[in-house]
């Protein structure tokens, strides 16, 4: 448990739409990138990109549950640079592509 790395957490997660940078965040938080990046990973056994896209995943989720939104305009809302990466992500976190998982949540 660790102060610092719980408002970061705070933080990403409210955040998880903008685009980051290690270097701003860690700004953000006054220390070094190379610091935040070891102290997350120790604290939460995770990287903070890997964080960040839990968010966004889970953030798709819901809106490929909830509305029609295309592929493309998910992927702008919840922070992905492109649609490509971000069925990428979403497949490499959900072993499903975010079509075929919008098709099983809809049955």
């Amino acid at each position: 448990r660790n102060e610092t790395v719980e408002q970061i957490c705070a933080y990403l997660a409210a955040n998880y739409q903008q685009k980051f940078s290690l270097s701003e965040v860690a700004a953000k938080f006054y220390i070094s990138p190379y610091y935040l990046s070891r102290l997350f990973r120790r604290v939460t056994g995770q990287s903070i990109v890997d964080y960040i896209n839990g968010r966004r995943i889970e953030a798709a989720q819901r809106l490929l549950e909830s509305t029609d939104l295309n592929i493309s305009a998910v992927a702008e809302q919840t922070g992905f640079a492109s649609a490509a990466h971000f069925r990428r992500v979403f497949r490499e976190v959900m072993d499903i592509s975010p079509l075929q998982y919008r098709k099983k949540q809809t049955k």
